[in-house]
């Protein structure tokens, strides 16, 4: 029988649609998102009662078919209170990019659905003319999707003020990336200017490449038509541990970010890795996040260990009872902000099958699943929600080692057969099904560039302030 031992007391139940529950326990301080504790032989037989055990018997035969050995994989089904199946289940294993179910967990939990990262643009001398006459100076607010359709809206809104030239240098301060730095592990990859370098060319669109242009014109409902003309005379310098405020402090733009649960949607849906080191930097690293959720979850420690934000190298181990649980309390998270606002499923922060393609192109699990993938050399995993008629939304978690291909085939046909087993639901619940905004986009489709998100003070500020940069 493909059973593990359990632990962990009662935290969620998923109803009706999916709507996510939570229980508290102990003193109410702590979530548990286990599901009940309970023994091998109490395991065993929910695994027969559901009808698991014979899915699950037929997917590790046809893995031991293909060569594989069944010991180096491990499945995980849940369904609220329930467990349904399970195998290997609370064994870590190296879990590729399920690593950023963890970090798109420890992020909401830090900043919430509608944080944004905020850019700013601030000066030490004055505008003359249509020159800035001192330093462009860029205070990154750690916004891991500054790419070139926001530098070019950046560089209209300095238009915006009549610039066209700075006399002196563009300064870098703060935690400012752009177009998906590498990981910060790998600095000899690109010199530390880099990003400085691609901003230059962003604002003067005289220096533009082909791929820049497009990238313009295929943002053209969103950026202004007119093409930024802003050469700036000077080099790019880093300043990292300098804040440019004081007296003489001009803030010129401020740069906002897509919202953070939009933010998550384009990380999970492309498996950002840059992205989710960005984030993951400013949570202190992936050996936080892991003692922050095992901490909060009550997770023993062993079944999260992680050495960054992306899952890029073997040594992030998840187990697969550990990612189904993170996946429960993402959900529960983003139903219920804690900003009381609008709220979210994790179909807007995770690829849907039927809806989405990116990572998901070429899967064939069952439609609505919304799911985050993982993939090295010799390691393949999937974790999330998909719907049955018997049990409605469904949280798993396989993770698997072996060769990527055959094991995606394998990871689809085990969810279309746990599906043909409890029967397909009639429609799609919403907790499975991406919301749309007034214009018909979803968190797929984002509308980068949007010049709405620039705030230019001095346009509504009639007195500003300076500073000196050294």
């Amino acid at each position: 029988m493909f059973v593990v031992g359990g632990w962990g007391i009662v935290a969620t139940m998923l109803l009706g649609a999916g709507a996510v529950q939570s229980v508290a326990v102990g003193n109410g301080a702590r979530l548990s998102w286990s599901g009940i504790e309970r023994s091998p032989q109490q395991m065993k037989s929910e695994t027969e009662t559901s009808g698991a055990d014979t899915v699950l018997a037929r997917y590790f035969a046809q893995l031991q078919a293909d060569g594989m050995d069944p010991a180096n994989h491990g499945v995980w089904l849940q369904q609220g209170y329930r467990h349904l199946g399970s195998y290997n289940g609370s064994v870590p294993r190296s879990a590729a990019s399920l690593t950023k179910v963890a970090t798109s967990l420890a992020a909401l939990d830090k900043w919430g659905v509608n944080h944004r990262f905020v850019t700013k643009f601030w000066t030490d001398g004055e505008i003359q003319g249509d020159r800035l006459v001192g330093n462009l100076i860029v205070e990154g607010g750690g916004d891991p999707f500054f790419v070139w359709e926001e530098a070019i809206a950046v560089g209209q809104a300095l238009n915006q003020l009549g610039i066209r030239e700075v006399t002196q240098d563009l300064v870098l301060t703060g935690q400012f990336n752009m177009n998906f730095l590498p990981d910060p592990q790998d600095p000899d990859r690109f010199p530390d200017n880099y990003a400085g370098e691609l901003l230059k060319v962003a604002f003067d669109a005289d220096k533009w490449t082909p791929p820049v242009e497009k990238f313009f014109k295929d943002a053209s409902d969103t950026l202004d038509p007119v093409e930024p003309e802003v050469r700036i005379a000077g080099k790019v310098r880093l300043l990292p541990q300098v804040k440019p405020t004081g007296e003489r402090a001009t803030l010129l733009v401020e740069r906002r970010s897509f919202p953070l649960v939009q933010l998550l949607k384009l990380m999970n849906l492309y498996s950002n890795n840059a992205m989710a080191e960005q984030l993951a930097e400013q949570l202190g690293g992936g050996p936080a996040i892991a003692q922050t959720l095992a901490e909060s979850m009550d997770f023993p420690a062993n079944e999260i260990q992680l050495i960054n934000g992306s899952g890029l190298g073997v040594d992030n181990r998840i187990s697969p009872r550990a990612a189904t649980a993170m996946v429960f309390r993402l959900a529960h998270t983003l139903e219920n902000p804690v900003d009381g606002t609008k709220s979210y499923t994790l179909a807007d922060v995770f690829p849907v099958a039927g809806f989405d393609r990116a990572t998901i192109k070429d899967r064939n699990m069952p439609v609505g699943s919304a799911v985050k993938t993982g993939t090295l050399n010799a390691v393949s995993a999937l974790s999330g929600l998909f719907a049955t008629d018997t049990y409605g939304v469904t949280g798993f978690a396989i993770v698997n080692g072996g060769l990527p291909r055959i094991l995606r085939i394998n990871q689809d046909r085990l969810l279309q057969n746990l599906q043909g087993a409890w029967g397909k639901p009639g429609s799609i619940p919403t907790a499975l099904t991406p919301q749309k905004n007034q214009q018909g986009r979803t968190h797929s489709d984002p509308k980068v560039g949007d010049r709405q998100r620039s705030i230019i003070p001095l346009l509504t500020s009639p007195k500003p302030s300076k500073t000196t940069v050294q």
